[in-house]
């Protein structure tokens, strides 16, 4: 069996086991669900789960631990093509439309309101975030273009793509089930920018 092969049943393994994990906490909430469960909702030894997941925490932020691989990997192919900031938002788009198509845009909005509505999870996803954030500052300088001494203007163009990500998830998860995308939320956030930034340093003072 070819390493790419292995890896593709892998991931769609793990897939299944996320998608598991999301319908029954959807149905009968976090706190009543066990790894057993989501073992047994897809016919599998409950040690096969945590050969992949920690624990069920861990099962329900796969997808965010996924697309911020996924994120990451297209942020390396991309830099040095662009501004920063529009790197971090197409790399951000691209991972967050194949995630989509994987798994469905109504898996990624329960797996954001499972996490919302268990204070563990959310505060194990907070520190997923913040890592991805020091992980992403570290690939830039790690980069020819860039380098430690332009630590500054790494830090903030990754401070500033913190605040687009979290207006990008505030609005999609206001908006109806029914309406719109987390990657297109992250586009229609970013082409908002201009309008809030001024045109030149001295106008801002």
């Amino acid at each position: 069996m070819s390493g790419s092969l292995r890896q593709r049943q892998k991931d769609d393994r793990r897939l299944r086991m996320i998608h598991a994990a999301l319908e029954l906490f959807d149905e009968y909430g976090f706190s009543e669900v066990g790894v057993v469960d989501i073992a047994e909702r897809i016919g599998m030894s409950y040690r096969t789960i945590y050969r992949y997941f920690p624990s069920k925490e861990d099962v329900l932020l796969g997808l965010v631990i996924e697309g911020n691989h996924a994120f990451l990997d297209r942020v390396g192919e991309r830099l040095g093509e662009g501004p920063l900031l529009v790197t971090f938002t197409d790399a951000m788009t691209e991972a967050l439309e194949e995630l989509s198509e994987r798994v469905g845009e109504d898996a990624i909005r329960t797996m954001s309101e499972q996490i919302d509505r268990v204070e563990s999870v959310r505060a194990r996803a907070l520190l997923h975030s913040a890592d991805m954030r020091d992980r992403l500052a570290a690939l830039v300088e790690r980069h020819p273009e860039y380098g430690a001494e332009r630590h500054s203007e790494i830090h903030l163009a990754v401070g500033v793509f913190g605040a687009v990500a979290a207006e990008a998830q505030r609005r999609w998860r206001s908006a109806p089930s029914a309406e719109g995308s987390l990657a297109g939320e992250f586009r229609a956030v970013m082409a908002g920018l201009p309008a809030v930034l001024p045109s030149s340093p001295e106008a801002a003072y």
